[in-house]
């Protein structure tokens, strides 16, 4: 239709019937195309789920409303969303493997994947982050690889494609390290979807010396069962090389007289076993370290740590994130002072404290002193 004068365009957006206000009227700037007349208007939505049901379009001459229609926008919107995403290194790509539930694809320490993704829906107001984190949950890499445009803010042409890639800037990690790469799409209030990729950053575990600087005289090892209760009255056996021996803790305490050995017979390890079930067997077996006072600072938080329960051959620094979350201390992953003090308290007092928080697991739990 072709009006005389200078008609002009009123949009009103309305929001969710009952629930949300009706936005104020807009009057974007009109003219005329041939017999058309062109109005454009772009308005950020607060957040994606505040998204427009629909708006009345308004034609007017004067205050005179000559035309009008109502623009479902609601039909015209999908949901944002993943709808893949694998890491690229050395031209290579690193996907989960089907069906797997522990990663199985090693990347070497110092590469910098790049991440690649495909999106889908109305994402292009959305924005793209990369978070790396270990086996414990702790973060290793945080990088935002596509910016959330703020309110008000232009949409960056790029953010209008589905497909997109970056490097990370951030080289991996040194040290063995399974991780899991998340790739997040987030709006103002935070995440909207997700999509993971699993892989093993290879390197060798903590390895403490296997000699001994110095024997103590005696150790005294407390039994406790995975509720961290005192075993008072189990069973158990004792063995270093070729001395066995066995007997029950009727305190719930075993006496280790180290000084009774042989010194060429004294090794770092020793294998208990304690809590004899039904059938005769042991209910619990763990070999425990005798030099845990001996070596680095590293050395001696793995040997305690593996002692309470948190497998040596376990990265370090993911066993002290567990331990670390376990007593509240920050994550940081480092045998810093407050968590070696921490660590000596709970280990060397024969009396692990409870906790509201639930443990790492620790099926065979011991105290040395």
């Amino acid at each position: 239709m072709i009006w005389p004068g200078t008609p002009r365009l009123r949009l009103t957006i309305n929001r969710v019937p009952g629930k949300y206000a009706a936005e104020p009227s807009l009057e974007p700037p009109s003219q005329r195309e041939g017999a058309a007349l062109v109005g454009r208007h772009e308005h950020f939505a607060q957040d994606v789920y505040r998204t427009f049901f629909e708006a009345d379009l308004e034609v007017l001459e004067g205050e005179q409303v000559v035309q009008s229609a109502v623009l479902r926008l609601r039909e015209n919107y999908e949901m944002p969303g993943i709808e893949d995403f694998w890491l690229e290194v050395d031209g290579k790509e690193v996907r989960d493997a089907p069906g797997a539930t522990v990663p199985n694809v090693e990347v070497p320490p110092g590469k910098r994947p790049v991440a690649r993704w495909k999106l889908k829906g109305s994402h292009a107001r959305n924005g793209l982050e990369l978070k790396l984190v270990d086996a414990a949950g702790g973060l290793v890499i945080a990088e935002v690889l596509r910016p959330r445009p703020q309110d008000g803010e232009a949409t960056p042409e790029g953010h209008k494609k589905d497909e997109g890639s970056r490097q990370l800037t951030t080289p991996l990690p040194k040290g063995r390290l399974e991780v899991e790469a998340r790739l997040e799409l987030q709006n103002i209030k935070g995440k909207v979807d997700s999509k993971r990729v699993r892989f093993v950053i290879p390197g060798p575990a903590h390895a403490v010396p296997e000699t001994l600087e110095d024997v103590p005289d005696e150790v005294t090892i407390g039994l406790f069962d995975p509720d961290h209760a005192r075993m008072r009255g189990a069973r158990w056996r004792l063995t270093m090389g070729t001395y066995v021996r066995e007997g029950t803790a009727a305190a719930g305490e075993v006496v280790f007289k180290v000084k009774e050995l042989p010194r060429a017979q004294v090794t770092r390890r020793f294998k208990l076993e304690w809590g004899q079930a039904p059938d005769g067997d042991f209910l619990y077996e763990r070999e425990l370290f005798l030099g845990y006072d001996q070596g680095s600072n590293d050395d001696k938080a793995a040997q305690r740590l593996h002692n309470l329960g948190y497998d040596i051959d376990e990265p370090l620094d993911r066993n002290l994130r567990l331990f670390q979350r376990r007593v509240g201390l920050p994550a940081t992953g480092k045998a810093d002072g407050p968590t070696m003090a921490e660590l000596e308290e709970e280990h060397d007092t024969l009396s692990p404290r409870q906790l509201t928080a639930p443990p790492a697991p620790r099926p065979n739990t011991v105290g040395l002193h």
